[in-house]
């Protein structure tokens, strides 16, 4: 890693005569890590390229960082993460809502931490259909507290670089008693 913009890395390629390319700090799963955080000046990295210059890509050398192999930058907290710098399922985190969308939230669990997904059924213990949309009670910028559930997965059981989280009372309170969280409703 050459130099770190709010956005994206350039990086030279030692195999290609030190020719110079651009990687993407944010993702469609990423999009609340700043760049700052997730690369660091002189740091290696393991690179795919993703588009070769052209008009289209203005000049550039487009290269893409897999979430698998991105580095997880240390917490510093002690105990919140596992190996890998993962954070481990049934752990108590205070989160700030960052998004309110129709099926979810996103959270946002800190400035080290991966962003989080709060789902419509992990919110309330029992459906409640007089009270509305479980989500009509979210506001961004609101402080929640989650149980961490595990790493959400594709229908392929790929990671997604992205927690899954409840609020569920029965979660939490499965959580600090050290206990697995129930499955998720169905509605």
């Amino acid at each position: 890693v050459e130099l770190v913009k709010d956005n994206y890395a350039v990086v030279s390629l030692p195999q290609s005569a030190g020719a110079l390319g651009f990687v993407s700090a944010k993702d469609f799963n990423l999009h609340l890590v700043d760049a700052h955080k997730r690369f660091a000046i002189g740091q290696k990295l393991s690179v795919t390229v993703s588009r070769l210059p052209c008009p289209e890509t203005g000049g550039r050398l487009l290269l893409h960082l897999p979430l698998s192999a991105a580095p997880e930058p240390s917490s510093g907290s002690g105990g919140k993460t596992s190996g890998g710098g993962r954070i481990r399922s049934g752990r108590i985190l205070t989160g700030t809502v960052a998004a309110v969308h129709a099926m979810h939230a996103m959270v946002r669990l800190g400035d080290n931490l991966p962003q989080a997904r709060l789902h419509v059924s992990l919110i309330w213990d029992e459906p409640n259909p007089e009270a509305g949309c479980p989500l009509d009670g979210l506001t961004e910028g609101q402080a929640v507290e989650v149980a961490v559930l595990g790493d959400l997965q594709t229908a392929a059981g790929r990671g997604h670089g992205v927690l899954e989280v409840s609020m569920r009372p029965a979660d939490v309170a499965a959580a600090r008693a050290g206990g697995k969280a129930n499955p998720p409703l169905r509605y």
